[in-house]
Formats: C-alpha cells, sequence, structure tokens
C-alpha cells in the first residue's frame, strides 16, 4: 500500500516507528530526469544499429574531409622530362586541356573526384584552367595555407563575335556533372567527351552574338557521325556553379543534340589547352 502512495517508486527504508524522513519517501527528481534521456538515448542508438541506420554523424569527420577534398597539391611521380597532362573529365583518353610541371605546388582542388577503374580522378585549377588530373600523381601540399573559394572573371572587354579559325573569342573548357562530360572551345573541330554517351565529334562554326545580349553566345555545330545538327548557346553570367565546388566560373552553357542528349553545364577559360 504504501508502495502505491509512493506512485511505483524504488523502495524506501523504514524507520522505526513505521515512519519516513522526508529525505528518504522524496524520489531524488535529478537522477530521475538524467535516467531518462540516458535511456531514450540507448534505445534510439540500438534502434538504429538494428534498423541499418546510422545512429549519429561526426561534424568535426565531414568538415577534415571536406577540407581534404579542396586542399592544396603537390605533383609527385612524374619525371622531370614529363608533365602531369589535366584532361577535360576524368578519363585517360579524354581530351587535354592542359599540362601540370613536375614540380609544381600549392595546386588548388575544386573538391570534385571521380572514380575510374583503380584511381581516383580528383578536378584541379592549375593558373586558371580547370581539369582533371590521376590523384596517384598527387600529395597534400601542407606548406600551402588553402584560399578562399575563388571566383574566375573572364576580360570585361570580351565582345562581338567570331571569324577565321577560332569559334569563340577565347578558348574554352566546358564541362558539367551527374554525368560526367567535356568540350573544348578552339578549333572547328572538337569533341564531347560524356561518361555516359563516350565521345562525340562535333564540327562548329564560329560564335554569333545575341543583338539583344551581349552577353550571349550562339554556335552552330553538326556531329561528324550521322551529319546531327547541334545547338550550343554561351552566356557570360559571372556566377555558373557545377554544383559540387565552391567555385564561380564566368560562362554557362547549354547543349543540345538533334534527336539525342541534352547538356548543361559551364565554361572556364582554357588558355593553352590542347599541348602537350
Amino acid at each position: 500500500m504504501q508502495a502505491l502512495l509512493a506512485g511505483g517508486l524504488p523502495a524506501v527504508k523504514l524507520k522505526q516507528r513505521g515512519r519516513f524522513t522526508a529525505a528518504e519517501t522524496e524520489p531524488d527528481l535529478f537522477v530521475m530526469m538524467m535516467r531518462r534521456p540516458i535511456a531514450s538515448f540507448l534505445a534510439g542508438f540500438l534502434f538504429a544499429l538494428c534498423a541499418g541506420l546510422p545512429a549519429f554523424t561526426f561534424p568535426a569527420a565531414e568538415a577534415a574531409e571536406a577540407d581534404e577534398q579542396k586542399a592544396h597539391f603537390r605533383v609527385v611521380r612524374v619525371e622531370s622530362d614529363d608533365v602531369l597532362n589535366m584532361r577535360i573529365v576524368p578519363d585517360p583518353y579524354a581530351a587535354k586541356v592542359g599540362a601540370v610541371p613536375p614540380d609544381a605546388r600549392g595546386i588548388e582542388a575544386t573538391g570534385r573526384t571521380a572514380k575510374r577503374g583503380d584511381y581516383i580522378w580528383r578536378e584541379i585549377m592549375y593558373r586558371d584552367v580547370t581539369g582533371w588530373v590521376n590523384s596517384h600523381f598527387l600529395v597534400r601540399d601542407r606548406a600551402q595555407a588553402a584560399g578562399a573559394p575563388r571566383q574566375i572573371t573572364p576580360d570585361p572587354e570580351i565582345t562581338g563575335s567570331t571569324s577565321g579559325t577560332s569559334v569563340f573569342l577565347e578558348p574554352l573548357s566546358c564541362a558539367g556533372t551527374e554525368p560526367f562530360w567535356g568540350m573544348l572551345l578552339k578549333g572547328r573541330e572538337t569533341v564531347l567527351d560524356s561518361l555516359a554517351d563516350g565521345p562525340l565529334k562535333i564540327d562548329l562554326s564560329p560564335a554569333r552574338q545575341s543583338p539583344q545580349m551581349s552577353t550571349a553566345w550562339a554556335i552552330d555545330a553538326r556531329t561528324e557521325a550521322g551529319d546531327k545538327p547541334v545547338s550550343i548557346i554561351v552566356r557570360r553570367t559571372n556566377q555558373c556553379s557545377d554544383g559540387m565546388s565552391d567555385i564561380i566560373f564566368p560562362y554557362e552553357t547549354f547543349i543540345t543534340i538533334s534527336g539525342g542528349p541534352f547538356y548543361a553545364g559551364c565554361c572556364n577559360t582554357a588558355s593553352g589547352s590542347g599541348k602537350n
């Protein structure tokens, strides 16, 4: 009966003459309040383990991983008379957009990585050129402090249309993600390289500037195989994001192939692209 009056609390000691003291009859509220959240946490943890779900995350570990992705690197395992080639997409057979000397340091990573076979490829920026390299030839350059996310701004004087053998006003390296694809806008012939659809050779015409918008261009093109029409739109927005890194690119592009896929992505200047 006394237990019921005590509200189901643990049994208390009985003093002489059948009376309880105040300290013995009143429950320790602090202990009870601490026991309940601990029990709830343990129950939730065990449930998460049984359900195959992550019980909790470690923000510090996630931050360390993000910092590693966007760190600075240096080149290793490249002979002194050779270079580390930068590719337009993470593929050893993709078009080259640049080259990194064997002793280069402070190479900025964008944070994007992709696995190809047994190797991890990493997207980097070197001398204002963005491209992919095999991370086997990179190590963390701890002597270089990672700076703030870069914003690549093109020459504000770039306007007008192109002529002659050039396609655009300056060489551009365009790429997108999910799945990865890339293309150089430089000469009259190029290859749109997609990890999902494979390489596609394209013949390009010079870019035409919009009379209503000086920061927009159209490029007419055709595929070499099948002679399908291709439409390429390039706009200078200075705010294009690939959704996987903190880098802001100067150009955005949209590419449609008649009866085929549609691509969207960002473009960066590709000075010296295509050289060994």
